[in-house]
């Protein structure tokens, strides 16, 4: 993080090399874990919010073989995993839960948490096909 500091106060924004890129990457994916929830998450929002140009985090990410849409999907399906197997979420509908963890509606998380998981958001809450893998 300090590297990437003093490149920018030095004028060069291109985090370039290994381990620039690696730091551009933790970084990104440790506020993507802390802000998976906000609705208002998306590339250019983590990006100005971190102080790096879209590109940085597309390139740092680029370099991980990911993107920041798919961590951004992924995270928030962990997300509502987690929140599905929870009794304290229990009350939420799955519609709730969507909007909640930041997906544009309750069939757009069926369909990711399918692709994902195998089984639907309402049958990992039921128990239905075993344990869902991490």
């Amino acid at each position: 993080m300090v590297e990437l500091l003093c490149m920018l106060a030095m004028g060069d924004d291109r985090p370039d090399a290994p381990r620039q890129l690696a730091d551009v990457e933790d970084a990104v994916r440790r506020h993507i874990r802390e802000h998976a929830a906000d609705p208002g998450l998306n590339c250019a929002a983590m990006a100005r919010s971190l102080g790096w140009s879209l590109r940085q985090v597309q390139v740092a990410l680029q370099q991980a073989g990911t993107t920041p849409s798919e961590l951004i999907r992924e995270e928030r399906l962990r997300l509502v995993r987690d929140r599905l197997r929870s009794p304290a979420y229990r009350h939420m509908s799955i519609t709730e839960l969507a909007y909640a963890t930041g997906f544009s509606s309750a069939s757009a998380l069926s369909t990711a948490f399918k692709r994902r998981f195998g089984i639907t958001p309402r049958e990992a809450r039921n128990g239905e096909g075993g344990d869902v893998e991490t």
